[in-house]
């Protein structure tokens, strides 16, 4: 799946967050993948 065509299946919080982040980090999968995982995949702790 390409980055632009995710953001159609992102919640408007999550697109409003993308639109946010740097164009480098926008057209960059790898780049993309670590900023989406640092906001909204934290690590649980029990």
């Amino acid at each position: 799946m390409r980055i632009y065509e995710m953001r159609l299946k992102l919640p408007s919080s999550a697109r409003d967050w993308r639109y946010n982040l740097d164009e480098d980090v926008r057209h960059s999968w790898k780049r993309f993948l670590k900023a989406f995982q640092e906001k909204y995949c934290k690590a649980r702790t029990s």
